[in-house]
């Protein structure tokens, strides 16, 4: 695992020198985002963030929406390690500003990651089942299967903390 990281940091770095290089802002913003995800797996958050504003600025530039929304979305998670209802609130105001299925789906399902609300579990496995059912993607079926073990897990806990009492 530790070599597929390096391997994707390496490929990574040489993508965002030809985008420069070419002046393609377009795979740039995006290329930016993608290490900022490879860096916030590896922990180095700060790191990601500085690549997170490059990509969200690229992208303003260009109009890549989805990018925009990614980096948005990666900022407040990781702005969830040390600022959680700061994080929350700013989840909560993109579930205001985005109408789309996907993009309602994954704030959900980060909410639910951050806050452990039932309700935004069940409202992002609802979204995911539909995506899933549209398209057949395995990504959204991924995400049902992440619900469902993080939801065996909740139970588990709830289980053995009234077990102590």
């Amino acid at each position: 695992r530790a070599g597929e990281m390096a391997e994707a940091q390496r490929l990574l770095e040489r993508g965002i020198e030809i985008a420069e290089r070419i002046d393609n802002k377009y795979h740039l913003s995006q290329n930016c985002w993608l290490m900022a995800e490879l860096k916030n797996r590896q922990g180095r958050n700060e790191v990601a963030a500085r690549y997170l504003e490059r990509a969200g600025q690229v992208a303003q530039e260009v109009g890549r929406r989805e990018i925009i929304f990614q980096t948005e979305l990666l900022r407040l998670q990781i702005l969830g390690a040390t600022a959680r209802e700061a994080a929350a609130s700013g989840l909560e105001a993109m579930l205001r500003d985005y109408d789309g299925e996907k993009e309602r789906a994954e704030i959900c399902f980060q909410l639910f990651r951050l806050t452990k609300a039932m309700a935004r579990r069940d409202e992002a496995a609802s979204r995911f089942k539909d995506l899933w059912e549209k398209s057949g993607k395995v990504e959204y079926r991924e995400r049902l299967e992440e619900l469902r073990e993080d939801q065996c897990q909740l139970a588990k806990n709830a289980k053995e903390a009234k077990r102590s009492q």
